[in-house]
């Protein structure tokens, strides 16, 4: 969420909020529509993988994207998403054949 936003009342309940740059807010921003037919905005695979990465220290990257769909259009889209939000630092990615 951007910075300015006031979380205060998501943090009573016990959700923890990350704050980003505003310019940020944007990229890989998407409609979803919920089980009850309501839109909402959700960041798509790509982001959310970026944001994990961004806050690895405290996730297990490992289990959050064991199953993630991997292929060359979302591979591409992730990696062009890391590189706008500067997430590449430290980061060595190796891919490998099965």
């Amino acid at each position: 969420m951007p910075k300015n936003y006031n979380a205060s009342s998501l943090k009573d309940q016990g959700v923890t909020a990350y704050y980003v740059n505003k310019k940020l807010v944007e990229i890989g921003k998407i409609e979803m529509t919920t089980p009850f037919g309501r839109t909402i905005m959700a960041y798509d695979l790509e982001r959310t993988i970026c944001d994990i990465f961004r806050k690895r220290n405290t996730m297990d990257i490992d289990a959050t994207i064991k199953n993630y769909p991997l292929n060359e259009d979302n591979i591409r889209i992730a990696f062009e998403e890391i590189l706008s939000l500067n997430v590449n630092d430290e980061i060595t990615f190796r891919l490998k054949n099965n």
